[in-house]
């Protein structure tokens, strides 16, 4: 059998020096704790870049540490990705926690409204941060500017997940395939379970979809009965936990871009947005692109832009038959036909027609070398 030779081997030249710890997406998994250690969140994250960087085949979970506030006052919560798309760098998901504006509600409720009406958009004490909208809708120095100041409030809690581009590749390509929907789900049901475990009061969790929004919900609702939810379509520019929760991702996202490293030998241009329709993304593939080796490990292989570029310019391998491709034998080659005797009778073997063990004769069981 022909196929092209792939990549779960990087080009050794264009990588820094690791190894893998395993072949499992739950192995391959670092979780940081901010309140561990007395720090802000900013050390946190660093903290977080630092890990990713000794292995980059490895996912990293991170938190901020966790005030009082969060434990004791109800908290609004916002789920978001950045680096979904792109064929370069890795993927990454932020949950983002605000308490809420109690004065703010208070106001809501003496005019008249419910607190039905009032969760659709929640009063929270990040309303008053300037310019906090969905990273997509702000430039690099705002985005930076507004996560700086998450740093010194002391009614929030963020964590971000880092998905590695060789871990969602190799989900991708594995027997039983975990889809990019699938993976992003679990991202978001994991930083879910973190704020439970971290003792934070959840009102309500605001989630950007992914996939159809309806059965997105359904299956947060089932795994988190006690929780109250909203999938929506552009929900990081609906409610601010989103929007805080899209600027922790993006902002991450860029500096593990800015961050990787890469071997003497490879042309280390890159876009810093990673799409495979950029020009810039487009040159750095086709120029560190090795024919054995596959790609340096920023790229996603699974994604058509890269895995078309191999099969145009990777050498071809012929493996050997595995078992699961050997020819199905018939059961009738493990019996034995036996020819008829001249009156037509059939000729059992001598064996046959000794007498039965006990064990056979109780059990109605009879010895047969034949099909019928």
């Amino acid at each position: 059998m022909i196929c092209w030779f792939f990549i779960f081997m990087r080009q050794r030249d264009c990588m820094a020096d690791y190894e893998m710890d395993g072949d499992d997406g739950n192995k391959d998994d670092v979780e940081i704790v901010g309140e561990a250690k007395k720090r802000n969140g900013l050390a946190v994250f660093r903290e977080a870049l630092d890990e990713f960087a000794k292995n980059r085949d490895q996912d990293v979970t991170v938190y901020s540490e966790v005030p009082k506030k969060c434990k004791v006052t109800t908290c609004y919560v916002g789920i978001d990705e950045a680096g979904r798309g792109p064929v370069l760098g890795p993927m990454v998901y932020g949950i983002f926690a605000a308490v809420e504006d109690t004065d703010a509600i208070s106001a809501k409720i003496k005019k008249g409204q419910s607190l039905a009406k009032i969760e659709e958009c929640p009063p929270v004490l990040i309303d008053s941060i300037k310019k906090l909208n969905d990273s997509k809708q702000i430039n690099e120095k705002t985005r930076d500017e507004v996560f700086a100041q998450f740093s010194d409030l002391d009614h929030i809690v963020y964590g971000v997940k880092i998905i590695s581009p060789t871990q969602i590749s190799a989900k991708s390509y594995q027997r039983k395939k975990i889809s990019l929907n699938e993976i992003s789900h679990n991202a978001a049901i994991e930083l879910i379970q973190g704020l439970i475990d971290r003792g934070i009061v959840i009102g309500k969790v605001y989630v950007d979809t992914v996939g159809p929004m309806e059965k997105y919900q359904a299956k947060l609702e089932q795994l988190f009965p006690e929780l109250k939810f909203k999938v929506d379509k552009k929900a990081d520019s609906k409610y601010k936990p989103v929007s805080a929760a899209s600027v922790c991702a993006k902002v991450m996202r860029d500096e593990a871009l800015k961050k990787w490293t890469f071997g003497d030998n490879c042309n280390v241009k890159v876009a810093q947005n990673g799409w495979g329709s950029d020009e810039v993304t487009k040159k750095f593939l086709r120029a560190n692109i090795d024919p054995v080796f596959g790609f340096p490990n920023i790229v996603r292989d699974s994604w058509s832009t890269a895995s078309d570029l191999l099969e145009k310019r990777a050498v071809k391998i012929k493996w050997e038959l595995d078992e699961d491709d050997a020819p199905v034998q018939k059961i009738s080659k493990f019996f034995v036909k036996q020819p008829k005797t001249e009156d037509n009778t059939e000729n059992f073997p001598v064996s046959v027609l000794k007498p039965k063990a006990q064990f056979f004769s109780y059990r109605s069981l009879t010895q047969t070398t034949k099909l019928f």
